[in-house]
Protein backbone atom coordinates (compact mmCIF):
# COMPACT_ATOMS: atom_id res chain seq x y z
CA UNK A 1 0.00 0.00 0.00
CA UNK A 2 2.71 2.56 0.61
CA UNK A 3 4.50 1.66 -2.79
CA UNK A 4 1.06 2.36 -4.47
CA UNK A 5 0.77 5.52 -2.56
CA UNK A 6 3.65 7.18 -3.36
CA UNK A 7 2.18 7.19 -7.47
CA UNK A 8 0.18 9.43 -6.92
CA UNK A 9 0.64 13.36 -6.35
CA UNK A 10 -1.33 15.92 -5.09
CA UNK A 11 -2.84 18.75 -7.66
CA UNK A 12 -3.67 21.82 -5.62
CA UNK A 13 -5.59 24.69 -7.26
CA UNK A 14 -5.47 28.00 -5.13
CA UNK A 15 -7.58 31.02 -6.58
CA UNK A 16 -5.75 34.64 -6.69
CA UNK A 17 -6.46 37.07 -4.28
CA UNK A 18 -8.78 40.24 -4.42
CA UNK A 19 -9.06 43.28 -2.01
CA UNK A 20 -11.99 41.95 -0.86
CA UNK A 21 -10.46 38.09 -0.58
CA UNK A 22 -7.02 36.72 0.42
CA UNK A 23 -5.82 33.65 0.96
CA UNK A 24 -4.33 33.33 4.76
CA UNK A 25 -3.14 29.23 4.83
CA UNK A 26 -3.53 25.85 3.24
CA UNK A 27 -3.12 22.90 5.59
CA UNK A 28 -2.36 19.72 3.49
CA UNK A 29 -3.22 16.46 4.89
CA UNK A 30 -2.14 12.44 4.44
CA UNK A 31 -5.09 9.96 4.29
CA UNK A 32 -3.30 7.37 7.35
CA UNK A 33 -5.06 4.93 8.69
CA UNK A 34 -8.68 6.03 8.25
CA UNK A 35 -7.85 9.31 9.24
CA UNK A 36 -6.46 12.71 7.59
CA UNK A 37 -3.27 13.35 8.84
CA UNK A 38 -1.54 16.98 9.09
CA UNK A 39 1.70 17.08 7.29
CA UNK A 40 3.01 20.53 5.64
CA UNK A 41 1.14 24.19 6.16
CA UNK A 42 1.19 27.26 4.03
CA UNK A 43 1.23 30.65 5.37
CA UNK A 44 1.03 33.80 3.28
CA UNK A 45 1.69 37.74 3.95
CA UNK A 46 0.95 40.61 1.59
CA UNK A 47 2.37 43.68 0.70
CA UNK A 48 -0.28 46.80 0.39
CA UNK A 49 -1.01 46.25 -3.09
CA UNK A 50 -2.23 43.03 -2.11
CA UNK A 51 0.32 41.04 -3.41
CA UNK A 52 1.94 38.24 -1.67
CA UNK A 53 5.21 39.43 0.27
CA UNK A 54 6.13 36.43 1.82
CA UNK A 55 5.14 32.29 1.51
CA UNK A 56 6.20 30.12 4.10
CA UNK A 57 5.73 26.65 4.51
CA UNK A 58 5.67 24.52 8.07
CA UNK A 59 5.79 20.68 8.30
CA UNK A 60 4.08 18.78 10.89
CA UNK A 61 6.12 17.56 13.73
CA UNK A 62 4.23 14.27 15.36
CA UNK A 63 6.82 14.19 18.37
CA UNK A 64 5.72 18.13 19.44
CA UNK A 65 2.43 18.05 17.98
CA UNK A 66 3.28 21.47 16.66
CA UNK A 67 4.19 23.37 13.26
CA UNK A 68 7.87 23.81 12.71
CA UNK A 69 9.51 26.48 10.10
CA UNK A 70 10.66 24.74 6.79
CA UNK A 71 11.33 27.39 4.32
CA UNK A 72 9.64 30.66 2.78
CA UNK A 73 10.17 32.70 0.08
CA UNK A 74 10.16 36.71 0.30
CA UNK A 75 8.94 38.64 -3.09
CA UNK A 76 9.42 41.71 -4.23
CA UNK A 77 6.65 43.00 -6.39
CA UNK A 78 6.06 46.31 -8.36
CA UNK A 79 3.01 47.82 -8.67
CA UNK A 80 1.17 46.03 -11.01
CA UNK A 81 1.83 43.17 -9.18
CA UNK A 82 4.35 41.28 -10.94
CA UNK A 83 7.08 39.57 -9.65
CA UNK A 84 10.39 41.60 -9.74
CA UNK A 85 12.63 38.78 -7.70
CA UNK A 86 12.02 36.06 -5.52
CA UNK A 87 14.60 35.02 -2.46
CA UNK A 88 14.24 31.62 -1.06
CA UNK A 89 15.36 30.64 2.36
CA UNK A 90 15.61 27.29 4.47
CA UNK A 91 15.24 27.84 7.80
CA UNK A 92 18.09 26.78 10.29
CA UNK A 93 17.17 25.17 13.36
CA UNK A 94 20.55 24.97 15.12
CA UNK A 95 20.91 28.86 14.17
CA UNK A 96 17.17 29.95 14.82
CA UNK A 97 18.05 31.81 11.74
CA UNK A 98 16.75 31.69 7.84
CA UNK A 99 19.92 31.00 5.16
CA UNK A 100 19.50 31.79 1.43
CA UNK A 101 19.46 29.43 -1.07
CA UNK A 102 18.45 30.90 -4.32
CA UNK A 103 17.20 34.46 -5.83
CA UNK A 104 15.16 34.98 -8.80
CA UNK A 105 15.64 37.98 -10.79
CA UNK A 106 12.82 38.69 -13.63
CA UNK A 107 12.84 41.49 -16.66
CA UNK A 108 9.63 42.35 -19.03
CA UNK A 109 9.46 43.49 -22.20
CA UNK A 110 7.23 46.62 -23.16
CA UNK A 111 4.03 44.34 -23.64
CA UNK A 112 4.00 43.15 -20.19
CA UNK A 113 5.53 39.84 -20.92
CA UNK A 114 8.38 37.84 -19.00
CA UNK A 115 11.48 38.58 -21.12
CA UNK A 116 13.89 36.62 -19.18
CA UNK A 117 14.72 35.16 -15.51
CA UNK A 118 17.72 34.81 -14.25
CA UNK A 119 18.74 32.41 -11.16
CA UNK A 120 21.31 33.09 -8.65
CA UNK A 121 22.17 29.89 -6.31
CA UNK A 122 23.85 31.23 -2.63
CA UNK A 123 27.26 30.35 -2.05
CA UNK A 124 30.02 30.92 -0.15
CA UNK A 125 28.26 34.13 1.26
CA UNK A 126 27.58 35.57 -2.44
CA UNK A 127 24.79 34.90 -5.55
CA UNK A 128 26.36 33.32 -7.97
CA UNK A 129 24.96 32.63 -11.58
CA UNK A 130 23.47 29.70 -12.29
CA UNK A 131 20.40 29.39 -14.79
CA UNK A 132 18.46 31.69 -17.12
CA UNK A 133 15.41 31.35 -19.23
CA UNK A 134 14.50 33.70 -22.21
CA UNK A 135 11.02 34.12 -23.25
CA UNK A 136 9.86 34.54 -27.29
CA UNK A 137 6.47 35.31 -28.32
CA UNK A 138 4.77 35.96 -31.98
CA UNK A 139 3.19 38.85 -33.37
CA UNK A 140 -0.09 38.17 -31.34
CA UNK A 141 2.03 38.14 -27.97
CA UNK A 142 1.66 34.79 -27.29
CA UNK A 143 4.94 32.25 -26.19
CA UNK A 144 6.02 30.58 -28.62
CA UNK A 145 10.01 29.65 -27.36
CA UNK A 146 11.26 29.20 -24.31
CA UNK A 147 15.07 28.22 -24.41
CA UNK A 148 17.02 27.56 -21.29
CA UNK A 149 20.50 28.01 -20.24
CA UNK A 150 23.26 26.88 -17.39
CA UNK A 151 26.25 29.13 -16.58
CA UNK A 152 29.87 27.42 -17.54
CA UNK A 153 31.64 28.99 -14.81
CA UNK A 154 35.12 28.00 -16.72
CA UNK A 155 34.14 30.27 -20.05
CA UNK A 156 31.98 32.26 -17.92
CA UNK A 157 29.10 32.49 -20.35
CA UNK A 158 25.52 30.89 -21.06
CA UNK A 159 25.51 27.85 -22.55
CA UNK A 160 22.48 26.81 -24.06
CA UNK A 161 20.83 23.51 -22.96
CA UNK A 162 16.69 23.11 -23.86
CA UNK A 163 14.06 24.56 -25.07
CA UNK A 164 10.55 24.16 -25.80
CA UNK A 165 8.62 24.74 -28.83
CA UNK A 166 4.93 26.41 -28.61
CA UNK A 167 2.11 26.07 -31.01
CA UNK A 168 -1.10 28.32 -30.36
CA UNK A 169 -4.51 28.91 -31.38
CA UNK A 170 -5.64 32.21 -31.79
CA UNK A 171 -6.90 32.18 -27.97
CA UNK A 172 -3.70 31.64 -26.69
CA UNK A 173 -4.10 28.03 -26.05
CA UNK A 174 -1.53 25.75 -26.44
CA UNK A 175 -2.73 23.17 -28.86
CA UNK A 176 0.85 21.85 -28.79
CA UNK A 177 4.37 21.81 -27.34
CA UNK A 178 7.59 19.87 -27.21
CA UNK A 179 10.41 19.93 -25.52
CA UNK A 180 14.43 18.87 -26.68
CA UNK A 181 17.50 19.31 -25.53
CA UNK A 182 20.44 20.61 -27.35
CA UNK A 183 23.01 18.52 -28.87
CA UNK A 184 25.98 20.96 -29.81
CA UNK A 185 23.14 22.88 -32.80
CA UNK A 186 20.78 20.50 -33.36
CA UNK A 187 17.45 20.79 -30.94
CA UNK A 188 16.61 16.69 -30.51
CA UNK A 189 12.60 16.77 -28.85
CA UNK A 190 12.16 14.13 -26.15
CA UNK A 191 8.31 15.03 -25.49
CA UNK A 192 5.42 16.37 -26.92
CA UNK A 193 1.98 17.64 -25.42
CA UNK A 194 -1.16 17.42 -27.53
CA UNK A 195 -3.94 19.27 -25.91
CA UNK A 196 -8.01 20.11 -26.24
CA UNK A 197 -10.20 23.21 -25.05
CA UNK A 198 -13.58 24.10 -24.31
CA UNK A 199 -15.89 27.18 -26.07
CA UNK A 200 -14.48 29.21 -22.97
CA UNK A 201 -10.70 27.92 -23.52
CA UNK A 202 -10.63 25.78 -20.65
CA UNK A 203 -8.36 22.93 -20.86
CA UNK A 204 -10.29 19.61 -21.79
CA UNK A 205 -7.65 16.84 -22.17
CA UNK A 206 -3.90 16.71 -23.07
CA UNK A 207 -2.31 13.72 -24.00
CA UNK A 208 1.70 13.93 -23.13
CA UNK A 209 3.99 11.55 -25.76
CA UNK A 210 7.77 9.96 -25.79
CA UNK A 211 9.73 10.06 -28.47
CA UNK A 212 11.94 7.12 -29.56
CA UNK A 213 15.63 7.13 -30.83
CA UNK A 214 14.07 6.22 -34.01
CA UNK A 215 11.83 9.69 -34.00
CA UNK A 216 8.35 7.34 -32.93
CA UNK A 217 5.83 9.26 -31.29
CA UNK A 218 4.67 6.73 -28.27
CA UNK A 219 1.65 7.56 -25.72
CA UNK A 220 2.66 8.12 -22.11
CA UNK A 221 0.24 9.67 -20.28
CA UNK A 222 -3.49 11.32 -20.26
CA UNK A 223 -5.37 13.87 -18.34
CA UNK A 224 -9.04 14.80 -18.68
CA UNK A 225 -11.01 17.82 -16.67
CA UNK A 226 -14.58 18.39 -15.90
CA UNK A 227 -16.26 21.67 -14.71
CA UNK A 228 -19.42 22.63 -13.45
CA UNK A 229 -22.69 24.93 -14.95
CA UNK A 230 -20.54 27.76 -13.41
CA UNK A 231 -17.31 26.37 -15.47
CA UNK A 232 -15.12 26.17 -11.95
CA UNK A 233 -13.23 23.06 -11.87
CA UNK A 234 -14.65 20.13 -9.92
CA UNK A 235 -12.50 16.78 -11.29
CA UNK A 236 -9.60 15.63 -13.06
CA UNK A 237 -8.46 12.01 -14.08
CA UNK A 238 -5.30 10.78 -14.73
CA UNK A 239 -4.29 8.00 -17.14
CA UNK A 240 -0.69 5.80 -17.80
CA UNK A 241 -0.47 4.19 -21.16
CA UNK A 242 -0.50 0.78 -21.03
CA UNK A 243 1.33 -0.82 -23.79
CA UNK A 244 0.84 -4.78 -23.59
CA UNK A 245 -3.18 -3.97 -23.37
CA UNK A 246 -2.62 -0.42 -26.00
CA UNK A 247 -4.94 1.03 -23.47
CA UNK A 248 -5.42 3.86 -20.88
CA UNK A 249 -4.99 2.82 -17.41
CA UNK A 250 -6.33 4.92 -14.33
CA UNK A 251 -4.45 6.43 -12.25
CA UNK A 252 -5.50 8.64 -9.33
CA UNK A 253 -8.16 11.74 -10.03
CA UNK A 254 -9.12 14.89 -7.80
CA UNK A 255 -12.39 15.95 -6.65
CA UNK A 256 -12.80 19.77 -5.88
CA UNK A 257 -15.16 21.57 -3.75
CA UNK A 258 -15.61 25.23 -4.54
CA UNK A 259 -16.86 28.17 -2.54
CA UNK A 260 -19.81 29.84 -4.12
CA UNK A 261 -17.67 32.87 -5.33
CA UNK A 262 -15.99 30.00 -7.30
CA UNK A 263 -12.47 30.19 -4.69
CA UNK A 264 -11.64 26.18 -4.25
CA UNK A 265 -12.68 24.91 -0.48
CA UNK A 266 -11.10 21.54 -0.04
CA UNK A 267 -9.37 19.35 -2.99
CA UNK A 268 -9.40 15.53 -2.17
CA UNK A 269 -6.79 13.14 -3.94
CA UNK A 270 -7.53 9.36 -4.73
CA UNK A 271 -5.93 6.25 -6.29
CA UNK A 272 -7.30 4.01 -7.81
CA UNK A 273 -6.62 0.39 -6.09
CA UNK A 274 -8.89 -2.14 -7.70
CA UNK A 275 -11.55 -2.29 -7.75
CA UNK A 276 -12.37 1.14 -6.08
CA UNK A 277 -10.74 4.59 -5.53
CA UNK A 278 -9.12 5.27 -1.89
CA UNK A 279 -8.28 8.56 -0.50
CA UNK A 280 -4.55 10.08 -0.35
CA UNK A 281 -4.50 13.27 0.11
CA UNK A 282 -6.28 16.59 0.93
CA UNK A 283 -6.17 20.24 1.23
CA UNK A 284 -7.88 22.83 3.33
CA UNK A 285 -7.85 26.30 2.30
CA UNK A 286 -8.57 29.31 4.94
CA UNK A 287 -9.28 32.89 3.34
CA UNK A 288 -10.04 36.16 5.10
CA UNK A 289 -13.40 37.71 3.90
CA UNK A 290 -15.06 35.90 1.07
CA UNK A 291 -16.03 37.23 -2.44
CA UNK A 292 -13.93 37.91 -5.64
CA UNK A 293 -14.77 38.71 -8.33
CA UNK A 294 -14.58 36.54 -11.59
CA UNK A 295 -11.71 38.14 -13.64
CA UNK A 296 -9.91 37.44 -10.08
CA UNK A 297 -9.75 33.63 -10.65
CA UNK A 298 -6.74 31.98 -12.04
CA UNK A 299 -5.60 28.36 -11.88
CA UNK A 300 -2.85 26.06 -12.51
CA UNK A 301 -2.49 21.97 -13.83
CA UNK A 302 0.25 20.10 -13.72
CA UNK A 303 1.24 16.45 -15.43
CA UNK A 304 2.11 13.67 -15.84
CA UNK A 305 2.42 11.89 -12.36
CA UNK A 306 4.25 9.99 -11.84
CA UNK A 307 7.39 10.79 -13.91
CA UNK A 308 10.93 10.18 -14.66
CA UNK A 309 12.53 13.51 -15.67
CA UNK A 310 9.67 16.47 -16.24
CA UNK A 311 6.38 17.30 -15.55
CA UNK A 312 3.90 19.99 -17.75
CA UNK A 313 2.63 23.05 -16.30
CA UNK A 314 -0.72 24.69 -17.44
CA UNK A 315 -1.36 28.56 -16.40
CA UNK A 316 -5.03 29.46 -16.99
CA UNK A 317 -4.23 33.04 -17.08
CA UNK A 318 -1.63 34.87 -19.26
CA UNK A 319 1.54 36.54 -17.35
CA UNK A 320 4.99 34.62 -15.61
CA UNK A 321 4.45 33.08 -12.88
CA UNK A 322 7.34 31.14 -10.43
CA UNK A 323 7.40 27.61 -9.53
CA UNK A 324 9.53 26.14 -7.08
CA UNK A 325 10.88 22.88 -6.38
CA UNK A 326 10.20 21.66 -2.97
CA UNK A 327 12.11 18.40 -1.43
CA UNK A 328 10.38 16.22 1.31
CA UNK A 329 12.37 18.37 4.12
CA UNK A 330 10.73 21.87 3.17
CA UNK A 331 13.86 23.05 1.05
CA UNK A 332 13.32 24.71 -2.18
CA UNK A 333 16.05 22.64 -4.15
CA UNK A 334 15.01 24.84 -8.04
CA UNK A 335 13.07 27.38 -9.67
CA UNK A 336 12.09 27.97 -12.94
CA UNK A 337 9.56 30.93 -14.42
CA UNK A 338 6.30 30.13 -16.17
CA UNK A 339 5.89 32.62 -19.12
CA UNK A 340 2.34 33.22 -20.46
CA UNK A 341 0.55 29.70 -20.41
CA UNK A 342 2.59 26.69 -20.58
CA UNK A 343 6.15 25.34 -19.32
CA UNK A 344 7.79 21.98 -18.89
CA UNK A 345 9.81 21.61 -15.39
CA UNK A 346 12.79 19.69 -15.92
CA UNK A 347 12.87 16.94 -13.01
CA UNK A 348 15.83 15.29 -14.75
CA UNK A 349 18.88 16.33 -11.76
CA UNK A 350 16.59 15.14 -8.66
CA UNK A 351 16.55 12.03 -7.21
CA UNK A 352 13.66 9.82 -6.86
CA UNK A 353 11.17 10.45 -4.56
CA UNK A 354 8.39 12.79 -3.52
CA UNK A 355 8.30 16.92 -4.15
CA UNK A 356 6.05 19.88 -3.75
CA UNK A 357 6.09 22.34 -6.34
CA UNK A 358 4.90 25.48 -5.49
CA UNK A 359 3.68 27.99 -8.48
CA UNK A 360 3.29 32.36 -7.24
CA UNK A 361 1.36 34.53 -10.00
CA UNK A 362 0.47 37.97 -9.17
CA UNK A 363 -0.19 36.90 -5.86
CA UNK A 364 -1.94 33.27 -6.60
CA UNK A 365 -0.64 30.39 -4.80
CA UNK A 366 -0.62 27.23 -6.42
CA UNK A 367 1.40 24.07 -4.39
CA UNK A 368 1.16 20.50 -5.76
CA UNK A 369 3.22 17.33 -4.65
CA UNK A 370 4.46 14.73 -7.40
CA UNK A 371 6.52 11.77 -7.53
CA UNK A 372 9.95 11.35 -9.61
CA UNK A 373 10.74 7.54 -10.19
Amino acid sequence: MIMKRILLFLLLFVLAFGRAQQLQSVTYQNWETAHWQDWMKQEFTYDTNGGVAIYAYQVWDETTLSWKNSSQTLVTNDTSGRPLQYVNQSWDAETNSWTNGSRSTYTYSAFGNAQDLVLDLWEDDHWNPFSRTDYYYDTLQFLNIESQQTWDADTADWVLSSSILYANDNNGNVLEYATGQWVGDALVLTHRVTQTFSATNKILTAITDTRTNGGQWLNYSKSAYAYDANDYLIFGLFQNWQAESGSWIDNYHHNYTNNPNGTIAEFTSQQWNNPAWVNFQRAIYDYGILGVSENEKASFTVYPNPTADFVQVNVRENGSAQVSVIGSNGKILKQQTLSEKHAMIDLQGLSCGIYLLLFHQNGTIQTQKIIKN
